[in-house]
């Protein structure tokens, strides 16, 4: 995949003989620039712990947010957690960017109570074309939730 902002030229050229004369002939000179393309993986798709039981407190899912596009970027969390999709079975406790890989702690950025849009990372350099980071979701488990049912999702934007 080409970086976006990329500038890419060509210029075809034929070079020929009748026989008796050579000649070499140049077309325009064609320039294009490659258009930056947002994109995100989010993996897993849909969490998934296979020990939770109905009734369970403080279980953490962990996402990896990886920029699939061909270019560094942000990614927009909306306040209040809006990015996080659960299901019917469980009550979000909280949700964090997890900036140091080691689960939920107090140098991790809110993104379940964040009172507006957080983009990440706040500043450059941005994300890079390839790199990932994580997002842990902690919730409570309904008593009435049923076994092997996906729990929660995560949706974010890049910028």
């Amino acid at each position: 995949q080409t970086t976006g902002g990329t500038v890419i030229s060509n210029q075809a050229s034929a070079s020929y003989s009748d026989g008796t004369n050579s000649y070499s002939v140049n077309s325009n000179t064609v320039t294009v620039t490659v258009a930056n393309v947002a994109s995100l993986t989010i993996t897993p798709d849909g969490g998934s712990v296979p020990t939770v039981v109905a009734g369970q407190t403080n279980v953490d899912f962990t996402f990896t947010v990886t920029n699939s596009g061909n270019f560094p970027t942000q990614v927009r969390f909306p306040a209040g957690g809006a990015g996080i999709v659960p299901s019917a079975s469980v009550t979000v406790t909280q949700a964090v960017i997890d900036t140091d890989g080691n689960g939920i702690d107090a140098g991790d950025i809110d993104i379940f109570s964040n009172g507006s849009a957080e983009l990440y990372p706040a500043a450059g350099p941005f994300l890079a074309r390839n790199a990932s980071f994580n997002v842990v979701v902690r919730v409570n488990v309904s008593s009435s939730a049923a076994a092997g049912a996906t729990p929660i999702a995560c949706r974010n934007s890049a910028t």
